[in-house]
C-alpha cells in the first residue's frame, strides 16, 4: 500500500509525524511525503525533509550514512537552482526504508495539489491499487 505524509514545513517532524511513520512501518506501507507552506517566504523546506528522513531510517532501524545525506543535498540543489519554477517532486531511491517520493505543496495557494492528485492516482495504478467509491454491503 501507499500513504500521504503531510507536514508543514515550517514545523518539521511533530508527535503525529512519528506516529503515521510508525505505522506505516507496521503495516509495510510505502510513504509519499506531502511538504505543505512551501509558498511561506522563509521556510527551509529541506529542513523539515531532513528531519523526517532521518527518523524513518531510526524507526526502520537502518544506518543513514553520509551517501544518504548527499542524496537529500542533491535534492536540495535542484530545488534550489530552478528558480522560476520550483520541482515538484523527488523520487527516493528504492532502497531507502519506507520512502517513495516528496512533493511540494501549499494547500494555501493552491500549488501542486493538482498534481498531487494525478500523481497518486498514478503510483495506485502502477501498483496496482484499487478503490472503489461504493459502500461495502
Amino acid at each position: 500500500g501507499i500513504g500521504g505524509l503531510i507536514f508543514a514545513a515550517d514545523e518539521g517532524r511533530q508527535e503525529q509525524t512519528k506516529e503515521a511513520i510508525r505505522l506505516s512501518r507496521d503495516l509495510d506501507i510505502s510513504i509519499v511525503l506531502l511538504v505543505n507552506k512551501i509558498d511561506l517566504p522563509s521556510v527551509d523546506v529541506f529542513r523539515s525533509v531532513r528531519e523526517v528522513t532521518k527518523y524513518v531510517f531510526e524507526e526502520t532501524e537502518t544506518d543513514y550514512t553520509e551517501r544518504d545525506s548527499s542524496f537529500i543535498d542533491e535534492f536540495e540543489r535542484k530545488y534550489q537552482n530552478n528558480n522560476e519554477k520550483k520541482q515538484t517532486l523527488f523520487e527516493f531511491p528504492q532502497e531507502w526504508p519506507l520512502l517513495q517520493s516528496v512533493v511540494f505543496i501549499s494547500a494555501k495557494k493552491n500549488t501542486n495539489l493538482d498534481f498531487l492528485m494525478n500523481y497518486l492516482d498514478f503510483l495506485t495504478y502502477n501498483m496496482n491499487l484499487y478503490y472503489t467509491l461504493e459502500k461495502p454491503p
